[in-house]
């Protein structure tokens, strides 16, 4: 196993998001994609919106999340993936 594969998933300040992951674990995802999934969640909930707890997430935030991504030269399937992990 490499360090990558080893390594421990992000941990959020969030127990919804937290719980996201474990269901997403649990359902036979894999630690590279567990992380991908925390990654994305992490930079939603602690760098773009600091303040915004997972219940009060509304159509507005996201839409302004994937206007920040569309501003980056992402791959559609990047792109994606950050939608599924919202």
């Amino acid at each position: 196993m490499t360090g990558k594969t080893r390594e421990k998933i992000y941990e959020n300040d969030h127990d919804a998001v937290n719980d996201f992951i474990e269901r997403k674990q649990a359902m036979g995802r894999s630690r590279r994609t567990l992380n991908a999934y925390s990654r994305t969640l992490k930079s939603f909930f602690h760098e773009e919106f600091p303040d915004l707890a997972p219940e009060d997430v509304e159509v507005r935030h996201i839409e302004d999340y994937v206007g920040k991504l569309a501003a980056r030269d992402l791959s559609q399937n990047t792109k994606r993936r950050y939608l599924e992990s919202l």
